[in-house]
């Protein structure tokens, strides 16, 4: 059996550190949706470059807690900038 070793870096150095863009995404976010109900928590995932997948989860408890992604957004950001497909929409905003 063959082994072919393996060259890839960790994924730390494959991409640069996204903490500071992840909380600024979060915070944008917690401002819109934090009062929906049943909200639970918000997740930013980075994608690439300055571009993130962001869920909105909900909470239902019962016999068996269930979160839910009730909104998710394709989201870039530029500085402090944000910009998210769809775009953000709420009668009470």
């Amino acid at each position: 059996m063959k082994t072919i070793p393996q060259q890839q870096e960790s994924t730390e150095t494959q991409q640069p550190d996204k903490t500071k863009e992840i909380a600024t995404i979060v915070d944008f976010f917690s401002n819109k949706f934090s009062k929906i109900q049943n909200f639970s928590h918000i997740k930013a995932i980075p994608l690439y470059e300055n571009k993130f997948r962001v869920n909105i989860f909900t909470k239902e408890e019962g016999f068996v807690t269930k979160f839910t992604i009730a909104f998710s957004y394709f989201t870039t950001i530029k500085g402090k900038s944000i910009s998210t497909s769809p775009a953000i929409d709420f009668p009470n905003s």
